[in-house]
């Protein structure tokens, strides 16, 4: 049962620090450029960058791989006490063709808006993992 416990406390503190975040940067509909600012003063590394996900084709409702485009920010903690070690920021926006390549996407930055934003914490366990993971990888 403690185990259980532990588990649903750990469940709380990663909805706290998601929470925290929002509060911290509302970033829906500023310009991408200005989210990625806000978040490199409060330490976050930011890239525009690929992403490729599996979904259903809406014309044919065939399962097919859909190319976007997110801009990736991350925050590593140095502090050893602190539960999340990375914090992770994925926000989508409204750019006209998420295909482009990436530098011309980050030319759009400062002319598209934030649509969606996703906050992870990783606690050192889930550092650890996808690190062997990243090594594993051919």
């Amino acid at each position: 049962m403690a185990k259980w416990a532990q588990v649903e406390a750990d469940v709380q503190r990663m909805k706290d620090e998601r929470r925290m975040f929002n509060s911290r940067h509302p970033l829906i509909g500023k310009t991408l450029f200005a989210a990625a600012q806000e978040l490199g003063l409060d330490g976050y590394d930011c890239r525009v960058d690929h992403v490729e996900h599996v979904g259903r084709n809406p014309a044919d409702n065939r399962m097919m791989t859909f190319t976007s485009a997110l801009l990736f920010c991350v925050r590593e903690s140095q502090d050893p006490q602190d539960f999340c070690r990375e914090r992770h920021a994925h926000l989508d926006a409204n750019w006209p063709d998420k295909t482009l390549p990436v530098g011309v996407l980050e030319a759009q930055a400062a002319d598209v808006h934030v649509t969606d934003s996703l906050f992870r914490c990783d606690t050192p366990e889930d550092v650890a993992v996808h690190r062997q993971k990243r090594e594993l990888r051919p």
